[in-house]
């Protein structure tokens, strides 16, 4: 008779063990029952044009510069410091640079980041580097991140009317002063009170500027490399004084035909002047 209790006790086990599979699947079943399934239909409209077969310089890893040296280069890697660094390719024709770059200024940093952008002509021959856009603009003060509503029209057949609108009485939420005087730009404000071009953060405004056919006052039409030569096309600040938190950033982006090929480099030098062109590559 001694396997009754054996039983008994096997029972007893079985049905504690079922008690916490069930004290177990009780959480998991309560969560299924208070889940819920959320739906947002949204609309899936194609882009306008194509993508072509224009290259691209594209400058932008890291986007973070935190010491000075090459960011990129397509430079022969023959008789160079750190011939890692460089990619062996040659540009000619049409072709595009696009760069994008932040720096936070760490305590007792340097005050601005330069960004060199250098063409290198190995040939024997002289080559010409047309601009046919060009664009670049700073985060501050040149295009501050705004909070933008979903979607705005531009009025640029209205830009040049100025009916004294302000950042205050437009339809935006209202800002502090501080902010209100980082924003307090003409064509800003223009743009947010429906007369001129609206943007929101560097890039923002070097798309919206290329997409409208304009380029930015002040940067070169061309540049003539003579033959084994490298030549400095733009020398381009990120400065940060005065700055609270010291952060800036900078977007550029250049439609460029090259008569013959040419090698490419961005390089940051982190100083507070500008830096000596010769130590830059």
């Amino acid at each position: 008779m001694g396997w009754r209790p054996l039983q008994a006790m096997a029972a007893h086990g079985l049905c504690s063990a079922m008690a916490v599979l069930a004290m177990a699947a009780a959480p998991t079943a309560m969560g299924q029952e208070q889940a819920q399934s959320t739906q947002r239909f949204q609309t899936l409209r194609p882009l306008p044009g194509q993508l072509d077969q224009t290259p691209v310089f594209n400058d932008n890893n890291p986007e973070s510069i935190k010491a000075s040296g090459i960011l990129l280069s397509t430079f022969a890697p023959v008789g160079r410091a750190h011939p890692e660094a460089h990619l062996d390719q040659r540009f000619v024709g049409n072709f595009t640079v696009f760069s994008h770059h932040v720096y936070a200024r760490p305590a007792h940093g340097a005050t601005t980041a330069w960004l060199a952008l250098l063409a290198g002509n190995a040939a024997d021959q002289p080559v010409t580097i047309t601009v046919q856009q060009a664009a670049t603009a700073l985060s501050q003060p040149d295009a501050p991140f705004l909070p933008l509503p979903s979607f705005l029209e531009e009025n640029l057949a209205a830009a040049d009317e100025d009916h004294g609108d302000t950042v205050a009485n437009s339809f935006r939420a209202p800002l502090s002063t501080a902010a209100a005087a980082r924003l307090d730009q003409a064509p800003l404000r223009r743009g947010l009170g429906g007369r001129g071009a609206i943007y929101a953060g560097p890039g923002s405004r070097v798309a919206g500027a290329l997409v409208r056919g304009d380029s930015t006052p002040g940067l070169p039409a061309s540049w003539r490399l003579p033959p084994h030569s490298t030549q400095t096309l733009l020398l381009l600040p990120i400065p940060t004084s005065y700055l609270d938190p010291p952060v800036n950033g900078r977007t550029t982006q250049l439609r460029l035909h090259s008569s013959g090929p040419v090698s490419l480099a961005m390089v940051a030098a982190l100083q507070d002047g500008p830096p000596r062109l010769s130590t830059l590559l």
